[in-house]
């Protein structure tokens, strides 16, 4: 009887047991990996919506007629005020119908003078989805380097399309932000 104890009754045991360790080991990384995936996605979601709330207030701007359309000195003084408030923002960036071009900070050599923005991935896509457009990533003619947009249209007040306005994020800084979170940390 003891040498039938010593031959089954521990081993099973032993195997119930790890099975068992094995399916609550399994059970919490994957609640880990799940929470970890759904801390990732807020914070991105939470960096992102930064953005997109920062394009509103500058297309607000521009509707309400708190920055002169029409006057390019002053759209680069709220655009540089605005990157002085939030340098993690690339570039600011303006085009209107007619295809004038106002970009913050400014590039040299001088992009905007040769510049056509209304063939670019922004402002086609502001005009596309008539609201908030976020680009797939791109290579910005300005610098070179990749990244994406969020871009919106800018409408009068008879709601006829004036311009389109957007905010650059190159995907160097958007790596940076990814590396910065702590998975699991909270």
């Amino acid at each position: 009887v003891l040498t039938l104890i010593i031959t089954i009754v521990i081993p099973g045991t032993a195997y119930f047991c790890y099975v068992q360790a094995t399916r609550v080991i399994e059970k919490q990384m994957q609640e880990f990996a799940l929470g970890s995936a759904d801390q990732i996605s807020k914070r991105v979601e939470s960096f992102l919506s930064h953005h997109t709330f920062n394009v509103l207030l500058i297309k607000g701007l521009f509707e309400n007629s708190l920055i002169d359309m029409q006057n390019d000195r002053e759209i680069l003084r709220y655009f540089n005020l605005f990157r002085k408030d939030h340098p993690e923002f690339f570039n600011i960036i303006f085009g209107d119908e007619t295809g004038r071009f106002l970009m913050s900070p400014a590039q040299v050599p001088e992009v905007h003078k040769t510049f056509d923005p209304r063939i670019r991935p922004w402002y086609q896509g502001a005009l596309t989805t008539l609201d908030i457009h976020w680009t797939d990533v791109y290579l910005f003619a300005s610098a070179k380097k990749p990244g994406m947009t969020v871009s919106v249209p800018i409408y009068d007040t008879e709601n006829k399309l004036q311009a389109v306005c957007g905010i650059d994020i190159d995907i160097s800084s958007f790596s940076k932000f990814l590396n910065s979170i702590k998975i699991g940390a909270r």
